[in-house]
């Protein structure tokens, strides 16, 4: 019989002269759902920390793993290598690589909630809640929350989709952006039996013609972000026939499944909205388990549902991961999240300040030799280590050693961090003693390959290369607010970013224009196309000390113009990539390390944007740059 682990494998305890116990600490399932946080710095072996915890569980465990690999460095095929090599196959794997195959969710279908008893009002509530931090997730917080008035009419025209009488239980994103566009030419009102949205349709109705245009206008171009963007418009308008392809993890909870998304390839806004849409998905299947659970109380506990997000800095400071984790016990699911410090999880916005629920929220911490504040020690301390002295000891340790607090049963008293290094890599994984062989490795691609197939198949949507979508019954609607961008293009035509034009880079870092992704150049770890990320290629294997800083481009960047303005220009892309550079550096719009207006030379401009001078000259000349 195939040996069963008694829960997560996390680490290796080690005696007072730093040797190996020889019994690896597992979590019991029972002290999962108060979750687990794996914070280490670059190469501390977070990944295969992970991986060996995910391994374990699956056979811990009768609910399903739900593993995001987000930095895109492998973390799947990996997990997957070592799932074949302990099990001999692949047959309770879900794998969607999402650069090519996406789930087919139904996003505001609210049939589950409704099922379960919960009351029309707050699932409708709650979706528009989920559709509103997505929204601004996309658009960047500031910019979305500018118009409050458009933000507002947005949510009131998808509520009143969700009308019992006029509406939908399961509407799609092209209704709501068609029914704001009829609004927006007066072509006619949403109806609805709610009174209070009434009451507002008729008072926006009665505004002035131009407030009610910038009210509509702001409003249409904030959904037109995804309405026309065709990596994450299939996502949204999917409503499942009953024929079709069709992902829900409400059908998935009690399963005894792994399920993947490997976010490989994708940009970092497309990664982070993506994540969210599931993330949204699996919070309605959760609380419609969990209050249908209620209804019929057994005695027979809810099946584990364990979830690993290793870059979960991308998706902190947003309701629904503080969600999540705040109700995870009466939900019945298990965080893990792996980070390079706590910290990135902060927020200024108290609401969403998910640094602080993870410190509230999390049993068990697993901390490697990084940079800590005051409140990280505090929250591992005990009565028998106080925080100087958990302190002390992380700043002692060597990499690959972990400072761990488990976390204890319920009404148990809090264990005393111990040191620990980490497990060795499992079978199969390509780091371990034991990879698979050539033979294993042959029949595994065999099994990966059908994998993806009958994923794709029975769940998946297929994912539109060239990133353009198209609104049925949109079609001739003028784009007021010019807020559509040119998304995937050959590298020297794209416009949502500058760095495959970019003539400066510091020596340490590539751009993958594949991937998306900034590059090391000693270690080839990847990293998002950001100016964090730009920080983050840089110190993997070197330093900011080290860097000329006319060297580090202007990372993130949108040229507000829709492909088909551009084609009907009179002035080349690298013209119209300049004038917006400009722009955007006069709006202050860029971190300091890209761009400082009091400071650089108007030439690193030119050079980020890979302009000549006689393009530049007719700018000038013809008064649209001075």
């Amino acid at each position: 019989a195939r040996y069963h682990p008694p829960g997560m494998a996390l680490c290796m305890p080690l005696t007072h002269d730093r040797r190996p116990y020889g019994k690896p600490l597992y979590l019991r399932p029972s002290q999962q759902d108060r979750h687990v946080v794996v914070v280490g710095d670059t190469g501390a072996g977070k990944s295969v920390l992970i991986e060996g915890g995910v391994l374990s569980n699956a056979d811990a465990t009768n609910g399903p793993d739900v593993l995001f690999d987000y930095k895109g460095g492998g973390t799947a095929e990996e997990y997957l290598r070592s799932h074949y090599a302990a099990h001999g196959e692949l047959d309770n794997i879900r794998y969607f690589d999402l650069s090519r195959v996406l789930p087919a969710l139904s996003f505001f279908d609210i049939r589950p909630l409704l099922d379960a008893g919960v009351p029309r009002e707050e699932a409708r509530s709650r979706k528009a809640g989920h559709y509103e931090e997505i929204l601004s997730g996309v658009m960047g917080a500031e910019k979305y929350g500018e118009a409050a008035e458009s933000v507002k009419a947005i949510r009131n025209h998808l509520r009143a989709l969700y009308d019992p009488i006029n509406g939908s239980d399961s509407p799609s994103h092209a209704d709501l952006y068609i029914a704001l566009l009829r609004s927006q030419r007066r072509d006619g009102l949403p109806v609805t039996t709610d009174d209070s949205l009434m009451s507002y349709f008729n008072g926006l109705a009665e505004r002035d013609r131009d407030v009610f245009n910038k009210v509509l206008g702001g409003a249409v171009g904030r959904v037109e972000t995804i309405a026309t963007d065709g990596r994450l418009a299939p996502v949204f308008d999917h409503v499942p026939d009953g024929d079709g392809p069709s992902f829900d993890f409400a059908d998935s909870l009690d399963d005894d499944a792994v399920i993947v998304f490997d976010f490989g390839g994708m940009e970092g806004a497309v990664k982070r909205t993506l994540t969210l849409v599931i993330l949204s998905n699996l919070w309605t299947a959760l609380k419609a388990r969990e209050r249908a659970a209620r209804q019929t109380p057994s005695n027979e506990g809810l099946p584990l549902v364990n979830l690993y997000l290793e870059e979960a800095r991308d998706v902190g400071a947003t309701r629904l991961l503080d969600t999540l984790l705040a109700e995870g016990r009466s939900f019945g699911l298990s965080v893990t999240l792996g980070l390079q410090f706590l910290e990135q999880l902060s927020s200024p916005d108290p609401a969403r300040d998910t640094y602080r629920e993870a410190l509230n929220e999390t049993a068990t911490f697993v901390v490697g030799n990084v940079s800590v504040d005051t409140d990280l020690p505090r929250a591992l301390a005990t009565d028998a280590m106080d925080p100087d002295a958990v302190a002390r000891r992380l700043s002692s340790m060597g990499r690959g050693e972990w400072l761990v607090r488990p976390g204890s049963d319920f009404g148990d008293e809090p264990v005393k961090p111990f040191l620990a290094e980490s497990l060795p890599a499992p079978e199969g994984h390509p780091a371990s003693d034991t990879p698979l062989t050539n033979s294993q490795l042959r029949e595994f691609q065999t099994a990966f390959e059908e994998v993806q197939r009958d994923t794709a198949a029975a769940a998946g949507l297929p994912q539109d290369p060239d990133g353009f979508g198209t609104i049925d019954g949109a079609e001739g609607v003028e784009d007021e607010t010019d807020e559509k961008t040119a998304q995937r293009l050959r590298p020297e035509d794209r416009v949502d970013t500058l760095l495959p034009h970019t003539r400066r880079m510091p020596d340490l870092i590539r751009y993958d224009h594949e991937m998306d992704a900034l590059c090391c150049d000693t270690c080839k770890n990847r990293y998002d196309p950001t100016i964090e990320g730009m920080v983050r290629a840089i110190e993997c294997c070197g330093s900011m000390d080290i860097v000329d800083r006319d060297d580090i481009p202007v990372c993130e960047f949108n040229l507000k113009l829709s492909p088909d303005e551009i084609r009907a220009s009179e002035y080349s892309l690298k013209q119209l990539l300049f004038i917006q550079a400009v722009y955007n550096a006069q709006q202050l719009r860029y971190d300091s390390r890209e761009y400082d207006l009091l400071e650089d030379s108007m030439l690193r401009l030119e050079e980020y944007v890979d302009i000549e001078t006689d393009e530049i000259q007719a700018l000038l000349d013809d008064d649209l740059v001075r």
